[in-house]
């Protein structure tokens, strides 16, 4: 009997520890390309909560997904074949030899590739072989919550997120600057503005006939004769 429970003890041990050691899938995009004449085209884009990350790791092609962050940082690069791509090798006749070889591609197709979630992804950039850009997926409609990065991100606004997006004074609007001769015209053109000024003069020659009347006058002496 005590056997029977060390036996059923490690089995469970084992199972524990194989479950533990096994990779959980994880947040991925899936982005739906046609391919038509060489070029690509976005359909659309998606997160798939269920994707083997190790996997797409792992795989190769003739063309990569550059993921780019929010502040224009790559993150990380997936490469990635057409589907239906036909790899064809030549031989010299002679020597037996391969001589050379290449790829023939579909004309027209549609198919997802899998890339990596990050939440601070503003985009996906496809590139061919020789680095040549074919393609800009946005993703940053599909990021976590930023708020509060101080950068006002194209699916957020002042009333989600006013710590990034400043929201604009209700009922104030703002005046643009004028030039100098037009603000000089505009007062010369003021009435009130000449009366302020001209009431303004009146006290002060008023003020300085008062200053003077109650100066007292000096002393005139005559020299002896």
């Amino acid at each position: 009997m005590i056997k029977k429970y060390i036996f059923l003890i490690g089995l469970i041990l084992a199972f524990s520890i194989s479950a533990a050691d096994a990779k959980l899938p994880e947040q991925g995009y899936d982005i739906n390309i046609t391919y038509t004449d060489g070029k690509f085209y976005f359909n659309s884009v998606i997160i798939n909560p269920s994707i083997d990350i190790e996997n797409l790791k792992e795989l190769g092609g003739d063309y990569y997904a550059e993921i780019i962050s929010q502040y224009n940082k790559s993150i990380e690069k997936i490469y990635f074949s057409i589907p239906g791509a036909i790899i064809y090798d030549t031989f010299d006749p002679h020597t037996g030899s391969s001589s050379g070889g290449g790829i023939i591609k579909p004309n027209d197709t549609d198919f997802i590739i899998q890339v990596p979630y990050y939440e601070n992804a503003r985009e996906i950039k496809i590139y061919d072989f020789y680095g040549f850009e074919m393609l800009s997926v946005p993703v940053s409609q599909l990021a976590k919550d930023l708020c509060g990065d101080g950068i006002c991100q194209n699916y957020e606004s002042a009333e989600k997120c006013p710590s990034d997006c400043a929201k604009p004074a209700i009922g104030i609007e703002t005046e643009e600057a004028k030039p100098l001769t037009e603000t000089i015209a505009e007062t010369a053109s003021n009435p009130w503005l000449w009366g302020v000024i001209g009431a303004i003069l009146l006290v002060i020659f008023i003020v300085i006939l008062i200053i003077r009347s109650n100066k007292p006058e000096q002393a005139i002496s005559s020299a002896p004769a």
